[in-house]
């Protein structure tokens, strides 16, 4: 019983972390490097990201199966992306908030 519950727990956050993926992959990159799309075509682009990111997961999981591994880089690569814009946003005194988006592109 314990380990259905847990086992939905982590299927409904896997399932919004593909949904939020999708999205980012169809309306961020998709529509604005082709402008605006028809509603069709970005459900479309979401659904290939969704099967693409899926199949990545999985064969990244396969590769490497260590979790620890896997959640230690994901933290030093977050580390890595948000250490200077944290940083210089204390010290430096003219803040541009495009400034830190672009860096942290």
């Amino acid at each position: 019983m314990v380990l259905s519950g847990l086992m939905a727990a982590v299927m409904s956050n896997v399932d919004s972390m593909l949904l939020a993926s999708a999205m980012v992959v169809a309306r961020n990159i998709f529509a604005d490097l082709f402008g605006y799309s028809s509603d069709r075509t970005l459900l479309t682009i979401s659904r290939l990201s969704i099967l693409a990111i899926g199949c990545t997961a999985i064969a990244v999981a396969m590769a490497k199966p260590d979790i620890i591994y896997w959640l230690i880089l994901a933290f030093e690569v977050l580390f890595a992306l948000l250490f200077i814009s944290l940083t210089l946003g204390l010290y430096w005194t003219s803040r541009d908030s495009r400034g830190k988006v672009q860096h942290q592109l």
